[in-house]
């Protein structure tokens, strides 16, 4: 079960169940060889949009896909930072307007838990769809990277898909490439045309991290 904010914006209020900060590690996914990762997500509030903080460093080390994220990262060794990202998530505008008429009409005893969103980074813009303790987002393409950290994980000709979901308390995620170039080509996308790019599962941590970030 989620918990929702009430006192917060409507154009996050859906997605307050994000907020706070995430540990846990992951792999990501090359062409030749798979990299086990660190990752730290810290997902705050910033006016009517969340911020989604995400920083990744290679580890050393190996896990098996089910094992939990703490007990994952004690078999990591951290390594050198390998992604940076500042993602901008919200309602969409139309999304808003809705979740406004739905609270306002007393009539209505149900308010929809699905919601279009909206998203920016430094290299892209995204779209999607959140419904429950799980979110879809999806860039059709990118903008030139401004620097040499992010240009290791964002390429303009790719688009990218990125499926956030709750699952026993840990934050799953996933993020999957495909040819934007097909996609102007075609109009759609399907999940043959997907490669894994990213992969995490976090867990929300309070006063004690699960491993050190500072340098």
């Amino acid at each position: 079960m989620i918990t929702i904010d009430t006192s917060l914006p409507v154009p996050i209020r859906p997605l307050s169940w994000l907020l706070g900060r995430w540990q846990g590690y992951g792999v990501v996914f090359g062409d030749k060889n798979d990299q086990m990762v660190l990752e730290d997500l810290e997902i705050t509030a910033a006016d009517n949009q969340l911020l989604l903080s995400l920083r990744v460093w290679e580890a050393a080390g190996s896990v098996p896909p089910p094992t939990p994220a703490a007990e994952g990262v004690s078999q990591l060794v951290r390594g050198d930072l390998l992604r940076t990202e500042e993602l901008y998530l919200s309602l969409s505008e139309a999304a808003v307007k809705q979740f406004n008429t739905q609270i306002s009409d007393t009539a209505n005893s149900e308010v929809s838990s699905r919601h279009l969103l909206e998203g920016q980074t430094q290299t892209r813009d995204w779209s999607g769809v959140a419904e429950g303790p799980r979110i879809q987002i999806q860039s059709a393409g990118g903008r030139a990277p401004s620097s040499s950290v992010s240009a290791q994980s964002d390429r303009p000709d790719r688009g990218l898909v990125r499926m956030f979901g709750l699952v026993g308390g840990e934050l799953m995620w996933t993020q999957s490439e495909f040819s934007a170039a097909k996609l102007q080509a075609t109009g759609r996308v399907t999940d043959e045309d997907l490669s894994t790019d990213i992969t995490g599962r976090l867990s929300k941590i309070d006063l004690h991290p699960l491993f050190n970030t500072s340098a």
